[in-house]
């Protein structure tokens, strides 16, 4: 087999560093420039179809197969679709504060810090710096 033109629309398992597997028909997509290999998987085990992208690095080994190998592997496989991260499910999943500004409607006051210009450089002096701008502490 042509590993050069085949490689790049064929069927494959992948095994991924983190001891994972996924199998699927794999082709290369370019997205911002950079180059992925994209794993097509077929639904197997009443699970739909999912696509994944995977960077050169998260890659330890390629095997290329027919299609009844990568479909027995994907049912082996079984790893679960990618979906959106969001976390406004967990935000309603919160309960609700007992005491809360927002349910009484009233505003919190916001804190008034005086500017740096208004600082005198006597309360500057009252208060020296104990250490440099890291947080280091400094030695006279």
């Amino acid at each position: 087999m042509d590993l050069d033109k085949a490689a790049l629309d064929q069927w494959a398992i992948l095994e991924l560093f983190g001891h994972t597997r996924i199998a699927g028909k794999i082709s290369e997509q370019t997205i911002g420039g950079c180059a992925f290999v994209r794993v097509d998987v077929p639904a197997v085990n009443d699970a739909p179809a999912f696509t994944r992208l995977f960077g050169s690095g998260a890659i330890y080994s390629i095997t290329i197969v027919d299609e009844p190998a990568a479909l027995l592997a994907a049912r082996e496989c079984s790893p679960e679709p990618m979906t959106r991260w969001s976390v406004n499910h967990l935000l309603k999943a919160l309960p609700a504060p007992a005491d809360s500004a927002v349910d009484s409607g009233v505003q919190p006051t916001p804190l008034a810090l005086p500017a740096a210009s208004e600082v005198s450089n006597a309360q500057r002096s009252e208060h020296p710096p104990t250490g440099d701008n890291h947080g280091n502490p400094t030695h006279p």
